[in-house]
């Protein structure tokens, strides 16, 4: 029997894929048309492997503590976020966004009141997200950094995992655990 929290991030997956490529038309310049259609095909290969995923999903051998946890994702890089969205929900996880902007990331943290963690890349379209990481621990969301961004972070942040690019999906989801939940990162 398919999983059905496997196939509705396929449905949103797929989702974005026709946002994307509906506003591939907009550019004016084949090159940006092109690379924008590549996104989306990458955003439509995540969803057909998460609908294969559920065909094939066995209840697995060890529970994942994210399970059933609600996690945002804040990634403007699209297909590190629809990696990273594929694998949290592989790992049973409710994926919200991802979000790419920090507009968009303050938006979800206002819309969805409950949330239980957050993997947060530092410069979004070249704006730095301080200002999330603000937010989100001042309501106590466990969150960690993913980022390439290779500056100095703010003392206020200096405590905060930090998860250099280039990562897998797996480790950002282990250090989520280990974050939320104390686990090893073995």
């Amino acid at each position: 029997m398919p999983d059905s929290k496997l196939l509705l991030h396929a449905e949103a997956l797929r989702a974005r894929a026709h946002e994307i490529s509906a506003k591939a038309d907009t550019f004016k310049d084949a090159d940006s048309q092109q690379k924008m259609r590549e996104v989306a095909a990458d955003y439509e290969r995540m969803a057909q492997r998460l609908e294969m995923a559920s065909e094939e999903h066995k209840p697995p051998a060890i529970t994942h503590q994210l399970s059933g946890k609600r996690i945002l994702i804040v990634e403007d890089e699209p297909t590190i976020a629809a990696n990273l969205a594929f694998e949290l929900a592989v790992w049973g996880a409710n994926v919200i966004g991802p979000v790419a902007t920090v507009k968009a990331a303050l938006d979800a943290i206002v819309a969805n009141t409950v949330l239980d963690g957050a993997a947060v890349d530092i410069k979004l379209t070249g704006t730095m997200s301080f200002s999330v990481a603000d937010v989100l621990a001042a309501i106590h969301i466990p969150f960690l950094f993913v980022t390439g961004y290779g500056q100095d972070i703010p003392l206020r942040h200096a405590n905060v995992c930090r998860l250099e690019k280039p990562v897998t999906p797996t480790v950002v989801c282990r250090a989520l655990e280990g974050l939320m939940f104390g686990a090893s990162m073995k």
